[in-house]
């Protein structure tokens, strides 16, 4: 995402695309079929739905055309749909009727607060393990909101009385995002396939772990303290079938926004509390969503800890997202020395985890075994 950003500017296009018309739009954005502006043509007898519309329709007949064409708003390659008829019926009906500057200025406003709310975001690091992006980086934007709305309203008062469609270029600063090792993790072998589970223990842990062993197939599970705490017999149970406890925090928080200190206590009280339950510090810790900036990785070194990621993630926490989808991008995606990231806390990836092993194995890809 972002990859095609640049610079510390980026070009902010809000297409505004005409479906009124029938001519082509060329190179300059402007419709090649009309010679004529479009003040000089007849007010057409159908009126807008929209009660500003309407009115001003009386005496500006490019803002019944207006009303139902979409904006295209474009930020890199994502983007997002608006109509000028969601932003406009805020102005008061009177006499007169409002006019196209009155319309424009308000709809510019309120669209630029739309594109803000969904474009703005803080920069996300690249995290690198052995020069491999576990996790892409995300650039932040931030647009310049003044100027957004001028050349909105610009763009919107010629629409209204020209019928004249043209690319919007707004400004916004970018962010580039920081880049962040991944210190080697307890599993970082180049032959196997390691299976970790997130986020428990929780409800369909215990199943996950009968699923394991008969299989005969060790995990690596990273919990957070306050599951720890709510099942310690789970927590002992997955010692006892020889797999491997991780840290996950305390809270599972996004601890790049924390202090030092904060981080710190996510991290010891959810050591303690393991080492009161198994009497076992665990040597690996997962940060939540992946987040890691400098003071993460110090305080976890400083905690004699290794900071492990992953390589395969099916995102099966997402309710859309299959038994069936899981399994086959897991078995698809995973190569020697893959880790692949599973959540304790969906009956879907209870229901793809047979299949996940069995189709790991058929690729001739080995797993690590509870004897090892």
């Amino acid at each position: 995402m972002m990859r095609k950003l640049a610079g510390s500017v980026i070009a902010v296009a809000i297409t505004l695309v005409s479906i009124g018309g029938g001519g082509d739009i060329d190179g300059q954005g402007r419709d090649q079929d009309q010679s004529q502006p479009a003040l000089a043509l007849p007010v057409p007898p159908a009126s807008p739905s929209s009660p500003v519309l309407g009115a001003l329709s009386q005496n500006i007949v490019a803002a019944r055309d207006a009303l139902d064409e979409p904006l295209v708003l474009l930020v890199g390659d994502e983007q997002m749909y608006t109509k000028l008829s969601d932003h406009v019926d805020v102005l008061p009906l009177g006499s007169p009727p409002p006019t196209a500057a009155e319309l424009s200025a308000v709809a510019a406003a309120r669209i630029v607060d739309e594109a803000v709310s969904h474009f703005n975001r803080d920069s996300y690091p690249h995290h690198l393990c052995a020069g491999e992006v576990l996790v892409p980086g995300i650039y932040g934007v931030s647009i310049d909101q003044d100027a957004a709305r001028r050349a909105v309203e610009t763009e919107l008062l010629t629409r209204l009385t020209k019928n004249d469609a043209r690319p919007v270029r707004l400004p916004a600063e970018v962010q580039a995002p920081p880049t962040h090792p991944a210190l080697p993790g307890r599993y970082d072998s180049r032959t196997s396939v390691w299976l970790t589970f997130d986020d428990g223990p929780g409800a369909y842990t215990e199943q996950i772990l009968d699923i394991l062993a008969e299989h005969q197939v060790e995990a690596t599970f990273y919990v957070t303290g306050e599951n720890a705490r709510r099942y310690p017999e789970t927590i002992q149970r997955i010692l006892d079938d020889g797999h491997q406890l991780g840290n996950h925090s305390l809270t599972h928080p996004f601890l790049p926004r924390l202090s030092r200190e904060r981080i710190y206590r996510e991290l010891q009280e959810t050591q303690d509390i393991i080492y009161e339950i198994t009497g076992y510090r665990p040597t690996s810790f997962r940060p939540p969503y992946g987040a890691v900036n400098a003071t993460v990785c110090e305080v976890v070194a400083e905690m004699d800890m290794t900071l492990s990621l992953w390589t395969v993630d099916p995102e099966d926490w997402r309710r859309n997202h299959s038994a069936s989808y899981i399994r086959t991008h897991v078995v698809n995606l995973s190569r020697p020395g893959s880790t692949v990231l599973l959540h304790v806390l969906s009956n879907r990836t209870v229901s793809a985890l047979p299949g996940i092993i069995t189709g790991l194995r058929a690729r001739d890809l080995e797993l690590s075994t509870a004897t090892r």
